[in-house]
């Protein structure tokens, strides 16, 4: 019975512990996969996985065959999210693939620090990106991929660029 009430508590909080630090752009700890959004945010690099896009660039190399991703998820307060992603079939030991991720916040209310009604605005974001991947050897790939982030939020707008690279 100790033993159990120890367990419970040290994986309660181990989950209490996920997720943590700070990130001036909230919307980048909303996974753009529907499988990585119902581990509670986790990603995997899982092989042949056409979500790799996003998580690990080198997962794309274990499959030859086309493939076309689509994921939507409406979140409350009319948040929108989806993504994209499409890999061409290829036979040799280099894969490509493109994706794109989108963020739609719906109508938020602006207002002055004394809580003054300013009017509306929305919040926006799209990701777009490429990925390549080398299998090197049969259990052991390389990938890396390159996205371009843009943001605009009422009349202010954020340009970014993130790699990844995974083995």
């Amino acid at each position: 019975m100790k033993r159990t009430i120890i367990s419970i508590l040290f994986v309660a909080g181990a989950v209490m512990a996920l997720e943590v630090g700070q990130t001036g752009l909230n919307h980048l700890r909303i996974q753009p996969d529907a499988r990585s959004q119902g581990m509670g945010g986790a990603s995997l690099g899982v092989a042949n996985n056409p979500q790799a896009f996003f998580a690990n660039p080198a997962g794309l190399s274990s499959s030859e065959n086309m493939i076309l991703a689509a994921n939507y998820l409406p979140y409350p307060a009319g948040i929108h999210i989806g993504s994209v992603i499409f890999k061409p079939t290829s036979s040799g030991p280099l894969r490509f693939s493109a994706g794109a991720f989108y963020l739609n916040s719906g109508t938020m209310t602006k207002t002055s620090p004394t809580n003054e009604d300013l009017g509306s605005f929305g919040y926006h974001v799209i990701n777009l990106g490429g990925t390549v991947a080398y299998s090197i050897i049969e259990k052991l790939s390389a990938g890396a991929n390159l996205k371009m982030h843009l943001a605009v939020a009422d009349s202010n707008t954020q340009i970014g660029a993130a790699a990844d690279v995974g083995l």
